[in-house]
């Protein structure tokens, strides 16, 4: 039986990388903008729409995931996966493209997103953390493989073309692969007691893992937006060579996601937090000091490596903090913060430059933040 184990996890690692396509909107962006004859603030309305339901649905199926099997809910996310691009690649206008990419897609990765977390984390207990974050690796390193895929199908067939291969491909993977995923052991549905969102609120140690969380995902997703800009413009890194960077930059954001997992399971979760913060407020103070290309690499590094960090150590901090029954709908609720960062950080990158005039001020503000997050971990977070 530990084989069904072994084929969730390499499978829920497929499941991920096909999801986390989502994150490669950048590479369809000017397709679509020349394509509908849209601007930039619109074009990237359909990709900050999936981020929202993404967490949205992430939450509502939390509410529901013991209560019906992995293979319905991965066969209902590959269904809306699947009208989410084919709906796409129709799309005349970026209100469709927003409802179908937006709605359809984001939605569908929302469900599916916690399946094999759940499932994994079941089969592995012991190891829970590490095996998780092997998992969620697919969604972190999937721009690597969907990117080029995408770019070379756009090349060839155009954009709605594109989109309606995609659409077919991974829906029948969705689906196929998640006939075979079960459970270790059947799942009480009716002995424990959930918490309410009320209770949920009024305990210091769901608050703290909920703005910790925050700060980290708000964090990375900000320089993720701006790193491009950030090592052009402060560190003098010649423009043509930053698509290899952030190449670089994104295997260290999958990395992130099975190292903190394996961090959590050796050294616990408030360990695991602190390493991560202060990673960042070195890397921050680096930032500060030399704007030079060598040290924009190293701390660039550190931070895609921690927002990374941040997506195993949600969960794994969810099932530790709560009981397991309770985790499901408890990370759903956590996993709104992913949402919140991600609007914040994808909508505000430039504004924050903006209001601030200044990449210095930035890094001292992402300081701040860092220590803002120690101090919230060493007050709130306790077991």
């Amino acid at each position: 039986m530990k084989g069904r184990g072994w084929y969730s996890l390499i499978a829920g690692f497929v499941i991920m990388m096909a999801m986390g396509t989502v994150y490669s909107w950048s590479v369809f962006r000017p397709y679509v903008e020349t394509q509908l004859s849209i601007g930039s603030a619109l074009s990237g309305f359909p990709y900050m729409t999936s981020l929202a339901f993404f967490a949205l649905f992430m939450m509502l199926t939390g509410r529901v995931l013991d209560k019906y099997q992995p293979k319905q809910l991965l066969t209902l996310a590959g269904i809306l996966l699947g009208i989410g691009y084919i709906g796409s690649s129709f799309a005349t206008n970026v209100w469709a493209l927003t409802l179908f990419y937006g709605g359809c897609i984001g939605s569908a990765v929302g469900i599916a997103y916690g399946v094999p977390i759940k499932v994994v984390g079941m089969w592995f207990a012991s190891k829970r953390g590490l095996m998780v974050g092997w998992v969620l690796l697919g969604f972190g390193m999937s721009p690597l493989v969907s990117a080029p895929l995408a770019s070379s199908l756009l090349q060839q067939v155009g954009l709605s073309q594109s989109l309606l291969i995609l659409g077919v491909m991974f829906a029948l993977l969705l689906i196929v692969l998640g006939q075979f995923f079960q459970y270790p052991y059947p799942i009480a549905t009716t002995s424990v007691k959930q918490d309410s969102l009320a209770s949920l609120l009024s305990q210091p140690r769901f608050v703290g893992l909920y703005i910790t969380f925050l700060i980290g995902t708000l964090i990375g997703l900000t320089i993720i937006g701006l790193s491009t800009s950030i090592g052009i413009e402060y560190a003098s890194i010649p423009a043509n060579q930053m698509a290899l960077y952030i190449s670089v930059f994104a295997i260290f954001n999958g990395l992130g996601r099975p190292l903190f997992g394996g961090l959590v399971d050796r050294l616990g979760v408030k360990n695991a937090m602190y390493i991560s913060y202060g990673m960042i407020l070195f890397s921050s103070i680096l930032m500060v000091v030399w704007a030079k290309p060598a040290v924009f690499v190293i701390a660039t590094v550190i931070y895609w490596l921690n927002l990374g960090g941040w997506l195993a150590i949600a969960p794994a901090a969810t099932s530790k903090l709560f009981s397991n029954e309770k985790y499901s709908r408890n990370f759903g609720v956590v996993f709104t913060a992913y949402g919140v960062g991600a609007l914040i950080g994808v909508s505000s990158s430039g504004l924050i430059l903006d209001l601030l005039s200044s990449y210095k001020l930035l890094f001292l503000s992402i300081a701040t933040l860092s220590i803002l997050g120690i101090f919230l971990v060493k007050k709130l977070i306790h077991f």
